[in-house]
């Protein structure tokens, strides 16, 4: 009998089919960015403030770097700074992810990339801050039919504790109706921010008993509210399709009294690389850079 069982519990394994996530988009700006249609470089009224550069990459020999200040000329990309990032991924211009209309018809999709912000104490007229490594701003913005009015964005916050706010435009009262605020004050309760280092944010839509969900990653370590979702898994609007992702922006007030770091002109600044776009959640992910006690000394 225990043998007949064992048969059929390996027939079982055998015959049943495992999901294995495929990447499906890789974006590692090894290429001019003239040979990526699916960038967004440039948005009419804005300048160009970030260019492709060979500094210190996440991985491979380039990576994208900007300025969030206009008051300062970049010392790496020599451009001067500017508080909004044109860089967006627009998802209906990747083969891929059109194919057979994969992207509107999926409904699970995980995102990720690799962002580095420069050492240095935020500050600013209208942000008071005596953390060393936290920051301020929008990460990304989460676009349906790529409108910032029908999106959901990540605000970086990081710090000691490893806050960040996942929220809702005014466009989903769902929200109010769930958790009776448009914001999500979400943590990890590990550092990261404006640390010099790379660190890893991802993403996961997926769907559960009928109900669209996101969940949300810095350095592989879930953002979560236990009031809210204590899986990590917050309910989203079930008719949302992401189909571009706007990358971050902060406000000049919000950090117009930053305070560099030892290294001289070289405050503000951001670097993105490696965005890869899979059809699941992938069985390994990358690891956590790992922090130091330096990282975390006031510059």
């Amino acid at each position: 009998m225990k043998n007949y069982l064992f048969r059929i519990l390996a027939l079982c394994m055998v015959s049943s089919p495992v999901f294995s996530a495929q990447l499906l988009y890789k974006q590692s700006f090894e290429k001019p960015i003239e040979e990526s249609p699916e960038i967004q470089w440039t948005t009419p009224g804005y300048p160009i403030t970030q260019a492709i550069v060979s500094d210190s990459p996440q991985d491979g020999q380039k990576s994208v770097r900007g300025n969030f200040n206009a008051t300062v000329i970049d010392p790496i990309t020599k451009l001067q700074g500017y508080n909004f990032v044109q860089l967006k991924l627009n998802f209906r211009k990747i083969p891929a992810l059109t194919k057979n209309d994969w992207y509107k018809t999926t409904e699970k999709v995980y995102v990720s990339w690799w962002f580095k912000h420069d050492p240095c104490l935020w500050q600013g007229s209208n942000y008071e801050n005596t953390d060393p490594i936290r920051t301020t701003g929008k990460i990304a913005f989460l676009r349906m039919n790529e409108d910032p009015a029908t999106s959901y964005y990540f605000t970086m916050n990081g710090g000691k504790d490893g806050s960040a706010a996942l929220a809702a435009n005014s466009w989903n009262n769902l929200w109010q109706e769930w958790y009776g605020r448009p914001s999500l004050w979400l943590a990890n309760g590990i550092p990261w921010g404006a640390t010099g280092k790379w660190h890893k944010i991802s993403f996961l839509i997926g769907s559960n008993d009928n109900q669209k969900y996101l969940m949300w990653w810095v350095d592989n370590k879930l953002m979560k509210a236990d009031r809210f979702e204590p899986d990590g898994k917050n309910k989203i609007y079930n008719n949302f399709t992401l189909d571009s992702i706007q990358f971050w922006h902060s406000f000049k007030g919000d950090m117009d009294a930053s305070v560099e770091s030892p290294e001289p002109g070289v405050c503000n600044g951001w670097q993105i690389d490696n965005i890869e776009v899979w059809d699941g959640l992938p069985d390994e992910p990358l690891p956590p850079t790992p922090l130091t006690p330096e990282l975390l000394k006031a510059p």
